[in-house]
């Protein structure tokens, strides 16, 4: 039969600091096929006394012929040492031909 996507796992960062550039992806990947499921959104948890930087965070599901739910994303920091203006953050749900996966959630 045809092949569902995987999930996209989890990761947890903690720090005094972290200054996001990059990309911290956590998604789930597409499906292989004709009503395969596409993989969930996985879980990223970040602690951090200050949180800033000018790139993404990710747990969107995975597109195809049914999408993947989108993840969890849990931001633990200290408001008045961070910055998150100009951070991406996003659990879509992934897009899909037949069906599309629910939206994951954002805290706070």
């Amino acid at each position: 039969g045809d092949k569902g996507g995987d999930g996209g796992g989890w990761m947890r960062l903690m720090a005094d600091s972290l200054h996001v550039d990059g990309i911290l992806s956590a998604c789930g990947q597409n499906s292989g096929g004709n009503q395969a499921g596409s993989g969930s959104g996985g879980t990223i948890y970040i602690e951090a006394q200050a949180l800033d930087g000018a790139g993404a965070i990710y747990a969107n599901g995975g597109a195809g012929d049914v999408g993947g739910g989108g993840g969890r994303i849990a931001l633990h920091y200290e408001p008045s040492a961070s910055d998150l203006s100009t951070l991406d953050i996003s659990a879509a749900g992934g897009q899909g031909s037949n069906r599309a996966g629910q939206d994951g959630s954002i805290y706070p």
